[in-house]
């Protein structure tokens, strides 16, 4: 409870406080049990908004072990439609901690609600304040239940089942709640059912493969919150959605409907419209995706998120019609969205703070970002993208244009895919760039290096420096003319907070570091190079080790995978004693690794090819032996097989622009087992795009 009084002025609200501690138990015996369940409800109700207290209750259903992972937790908020952006929610998880309702662990990662105080919020403050609720989830259910009285329930969370039809008419008149997403086989739900929930004010179909929304739910009239997203067969939006005109929240993100109907103009409570559309077999140019005057009318819409296939010649037709109005929107605070031209961004003011609209996040893809047969923006760099909340995509562009630099000086992250002109990120001036802490390149065949540290600026003190002083992961791959990462000065801020440096398929780079650049990276903890084949040292210079002796690396995992050329490593390895994970694959010239038990006391795995650590790699004494329980063989894996040595002939094969641009058809989703798998992987796997690659 001091937590959650923290910083709390008001005389009023201290007073009741008080009345909460000082109520009376019915038994002594239930005196302890009493008081923390008064004090556990005055911190439930002392939460700022709805959004909070629902994150809250769906980490105490969902999570039974103490410790949750900090990327579960907003990753389950972000899939069950409780919030949309990473940044929301680290934005709960600080309030929860604040109010002393979840523990974090010290490194941030990990968060505690503790057994007691889970069950306490289950069986006593939820249901007292939100009324009794059922839940039988994940608990592989063919049917709904039978032994329910359904008449005393509020919330109904039915999620993660096996149900394949919903017929029967349950009597609800209490529920304002019905959570059933994720059941794979639901296909169909009777006209029926829904007529004993006339109250309901939220509804979860979320990845149903579902293909048709039955008239009557569209009588339930106080419903705010509907989402849909990921019910890949839907494909048409029923008129009578224009009956729901309470609807707060409504969201269809990854269906396949190809039109919204004239009647969601009735819908001018949204607060939050998040859609896919998909392309339809023949163009028709009279058939408007979004209804003429619809976003204008919605006065107080703060999130609106609109995925379209680029190839689809009807966004392109109105999407001037649709920025133009998105434009006017004052409480529009989030915005995913793709922009075919450059010029349509000149739409938005960028030149004031806060923007106009005043967007705090956004998610913009620019360029004519076709498909393509081969799509090689890899995994774990597209996941990372997700995480930041003003994520810029440019795509299939030239040079640097000057409404790109506008909308990079608001953004946290930056991918520049496909490029063909820009040699040098710093192009795009690095004054638009403090404030990035992610950036990704791709297939840019001119990009030389990311900095030139010969263009330096005056910061706000009038000192001048390089930049990139908040950068902290970077991505580089399929760059067939990287020379280097940094060229020219260097200033004691440049790159300092960076932690993640990956570089993939760079054939013409031969070193990462000089001694200068290595000095700066004292909060770099992963490093991976892989198929950089003329990569012969990870630090420049003849005399590297004794320059860079006196730095402390906090590296703690690295890979280093086809580097034919690679002889030395010791100049990274010695100032490197945090390490704790290495991994080496077809590295056949690296012949020592110089680690010892006094300096690298954290190392736990050691990964690579078994005839490599026994034939090729030299050891002094008995130094192999010592190591020789942490290290793991690799095979011939998926990892690490064949077809990941890419040689310069394939690279160039696959770069060609004939390939590259070559697009694929839009093929129709068969139903079965096809759906079932298709909407999992939807629904759980990925990040949503503005435009699909």
């Amino acid at each position: 409870m001091s937590k959650a009084l923290k910083d709390e002025s008001d005389v009023d609200v201290w007073n009741n406080a008080i009345e909460t501690l000082n109520m009376q138990a019915a038994s002594p015996e239930q005196e302890l049990e009493h008081i923390m369940v008064n004090v556990l409800k005055f911190s439930y109700l002392r939460l700022p908004d709805d959004t909070t207290r629902r994150c809250l209750k769906n980490g105490a259903l969902f999570f039974e072990n103490e410790k949750i992972a900090r990327k579960s937790l907003m990753d389950n908020w972000i899939s069950d439609d409780l919030t949309d952006t990473y940044q929301k929610g680290r934005n709960v998880l600080e309030t929860l901690v604040t109010a002393g309702l979840l523990e974090r662990s010290k490194d941030g990662q990990f968060f505690t609600l503790h057994e007691i105080d889970r069950c306490i919020l289950l069986e006593h403050v939820f249901p007292s304040i939100e009324g009794l609720f059922l839940m039988r989830n994940d608990s592989k259910l063919t049917e709904l239940p039978k032994d329910v009285d359904w008449k005393e329930f509020h919330e109904i969370y039915l999620m993660d089942n096996k149900l394949t039809e919903l017929s029967e008419n349950l009597s609800c008149p209490k529920a304002q709640a019905l959570f059933l997403q994720r059941n794979l086989k639901l296909r169909t739900i009777s006209d029926s059912f829904f007529h004993g929930m006339l109250a309901l004010q939220i509804l979860n179909l979320s990845g149903t493969p579902i293909k048709y929304l039955p008239d009557p739910l569209f009588d339930l009239v106080k419903l705010k919150r509907f989402s849909l997203n990921h019910c890949v067969l839907l494909k048409l939006l029923p008129s009578g959605i224009g009956n729901l005109s309470c609807l707060e929240v409504f969201h269809l993100e990854g269906t396949q409907i190809i039109a919204l109907p004239k009647e969601v103009e009735r819908l001018k409570n949204l607060t939050s419209l998040k859609v896919s559309f998909r392309e339809p077999l023949s163009f028709n140019q009279q058939t408007n995706m979004i209804p003429d005057g619809f976003i204008l009318n919605l006065t107080e819409l703060k999130n609106l998120c609109i995925d379209v296939s680029p190839e689809d010649n009807r966004w392109k037709a109105s999407v001037r019609r649709v920025v133009l109005d998105v434009s006017t929107l004052a409480t529009l605070d989030t915005l995913q969205f793709y922009f075919p031209t450059v010029e349509l961004l000149s739409h938005f003011n960028w030149n004031t703070i806060p923007t106009s609209p005043p967007l705090s996040h956004f998610k913009f893809t620019v360029g004519d970002h076709t498909n393509r047969i081969i799509r090689r923006l890899p995994h774990d760099a597209e996941i990372e993208l997700g995480r930041y909340d003003k994520c810029l995509k440019y795509v299939n562009g030239k040079g640097a244009p000057e409404e790109i630099k506008k909308v990079l000086r608001h953004a946290s992250a930056f991918f520049l895919d496909r490029n063909t002109t820009v040699e040098k990120f710093s192009e795009f001036e690095i004054t638009n760039m403090t404030q990035l802490m992610c950036c990704v390149a791709g297939e840019c065949d001119k990009l030389q290096a990311i900095i030139n540290g010969d263009q330096m600026v005056s910061n706000a003190s009038g000192e001048r420096e390089v930049g990139l002083q908040s950068l902290e992961y970077l991505y580089i791959y399929y760059a067939r003319s990287l020379r280097s990462i940094w060229e020219g000065r260097l200033d004691n801020s440049s790159l300092k907070a960076l932690k993640y440096l990956t570089l993939y398929m760079c054939p013409q780079l031969t070193t990462i570091f000089t001694p200068g650049l290595l000095a700066n990276l004292s909060r770099l903890e992963e490093l991976t190079v892989k198929d950089c084949s003329q990569v012969t040292r990870l630090v420049s210079g003849i005399d590297s080790e004794n320059e860079i002796k006196h730095i402390n690396l906090p590296l703690k995992k690295i890979s280093l995978h086809f580097l034919p050329h690679l002889d030395r490593i010791s100049d990274v390895l010695s100032i490197a004693q945090e390490m704790e994970w290495m991994s080496f694959y077809y590295c056949p010239n690296l012949k020592s690794l110089p680690i010892s038990k006094a300096s690298h006391t954290k190392l736990r795995k050691i990964k690579g090819e078994e005839s490599w650590w026994k034939d090729i790699l030299e050891w002094e004494n008995t130094e192999r032996d010592s190591w020789e329980a942490i290290f793991t063989p690799c095979g011939e894996s998926e990892e690490f097989s064949p077809a990941f040595k890419r040689s310069d002939a394939l690279l160039e094969a696959t770069a060609s622009p004939l390939l590259e641009e070559t697009t694929s058809k839009s093929k129709s989703l068969t139903e079965g087992n096809q759906s079932e798998t298709m909407i999992l992987s939807q629904f759980r796997g990925n990040r949503t795009t503005c435009a699909r690659h």
